[in-house]
């Protein structure tokens, strides 16, 4: 009744092949064949995974216009993007200027994306961001470089030229 249980012995790591012996170098062969292939891989690695050079501004690709999700292409002017878009429907411009005025009521500027979301809501259809900047530009509004609101703030134009608020 006594069996014996015996133990496994633990697999044995698969064998290295067979370098043999290569020339002179008493057995090292394989191991500079490898060396020289690692060091070619690494080669190739450096040479697929490297940044590439900057290109400079203004280059041959600098008028090159790319098209946006939105159907909008934006053009590089003096360093600054410059959305190009359709100008505002005559409706839509009415609904703008409104809605603009309502806004510089209670706010020290105006901020785009409120003026943006407004207008949509009260035309009840989508409008582009873009045309909503045109008018903005077209109507003598300045941008301020600041932001709020997730857009731009644009201060009213002067009282001689534009809207008046």
């Amino acid at each position: 009744m006594g069996r014996e249980v015996r133990k496994r012995s633990p697999p044995r790591p698969p064998s290295p092949p067979d370098s043999g012996f290569r020339g002179g170098l008493g057995g090292l062969g394989g191991l500079c064949d490898e060396l020289e292939e690692v060091r070619r891989r690494e080669a190739e690695d450096l040479a697929k995974f490297a940044t590439p050079e900057p290109k400079p501004p203004g280059g041959e690709l600098a008028d090159v216009r790319r098209p946006k999700k939105d159907g909008l292409s934006s053009v590089d002017v003096h360093g600054q993007k410059e959305e190009e878009g359709r100008g505002p429907a005559p409706e839509e411009a009415a609904v703008l200027e409104v809605e603009a005025g309502r806004l510089l009521e209670n706010w020290p500027g105006l901020p785009e994306t409120k003026l943006w979301e407004r207008a949509r809501e009260r035309l009840g259809r989508p409008l582009p961001i873009a045309v909503v900047r045109r008018w903005l530009r077209e109507s003598g509004y300045v941008e301020t470089g600041a932001r709020g609101w997730g857009g731009a703030i644009w201060n009213p134009p002067p009282a001689s030229e534009g809207v008046t608020a």
